[in-house]
C-alpha cells in the first residue's frame, strides 16, 4: 500500500456540544489518498490504523467495495460507520481503523481516500 499524506488546518471554531467545558478539537487533518490493493470475493482487509488525542471529524470513501470505521472501545473493535462513504463528525478521542470489504463475487481492485484529525 501506498499513500499520499497531506495535513490541513481547521479552524476549532463552530457549535460545541459543551462549551463549559472547552474541550481540545482536533487542528489538523491529515488526507490520505492511494491506500489500494486488491481484495478476494468475499474478503475485507484493514487499510488503515491509527490513534488522535483529540476529538474531530472522520470522512472516508471507495470507488468499488464497502468502508467500514470502527473504534477500540474496551478492547473490542466497534462499528462506527459502513457505506460507500462515512463521514461522521463529534468523534471522541481514540484508536481507529479503517476496513474495506468486496461484496462481489469476483476479486476487485479497491481505492479508498480518508480524512481524519490529529493533533
Amino acid at each position: 500500500m501506498t499513500a499520499g499524506v497531506a495535513l490541513f488546518g481547521m479552524a476549532s471554531q463552530g457549535v460545541d456540544a459543551a462549551p463549559a467545558r472547552n474541550a481540545l478539537v482536533c487542528q489538523f487533518y491529515t488526507k490520505l489518498d492511494g491506500l489500494s490493493g486488491t481484495l478476494a470475493a468475499g474478503a475485507a482487509t484493514v487499510v488503515r490504523e491509527w490513534t488522535t488525542g483529540c476529538p474531530g471529524a472522520v470522512m472516508t470513501s471507495a470507488g468499488v467495495g464497502i468502508v467500514i470505521l470502527e473504534r477500540l472501545d474496551g478492547g473490542r473493535w466497534s462499528e462506527v460507520g459502513r457505506g460507500i462513504s462515512v463521514n461522521v463528525t463529534g468523534q471522541p478521542a481514540g484508536t481507529y481503523r479503517l476496513r474495506v470489504y468486496n461484496q462481489n463475487f469476483s476479486p476487485m481492485n479497491y481505492r479508498v481516500r480518508l480524512m481524519y484529525g490529529i493533533s
